[in-house]
């Protein structure tokens, strides 16, 4: 059959399931096996920030030019 990770590349982002996947842990947050509560499957991103440029596309020099690998800015002020 095709495992669970292809599943969850090809199908869509949000995915309503029929029962959780992880039943304990569903369980320890607090659900229940009866009419009423609903699962859905969620794909979360898991990155830093991206650029929010169209198409990929900025503009100056090469330095600035990344999209995808983007970080958060250390403070230089001292913590105290």
């Amino acid at each position: 059959g095709i495992n669970a990770e292809y599943m969850g590349r090809h199908q869509h982002r949000m995915i309503r399931i029929t029962k959780p996947t992880r039943p304990d842990k569903a369980h320890r947050m607090g659900y229940k096996t009866k009419q009423g509560y609903v699962v859905w499957r969620v794909r979360v991103r898991r990155a830093g920030r991206k650029r929010p440029v169209a198409r990929g596309i900025c503009y100056g020099k090469p330095k600035s030019a990344g999209v995808n690998h983007l970080k958060k800015k250390k403070k230089k002020k001292k913590k105290k």
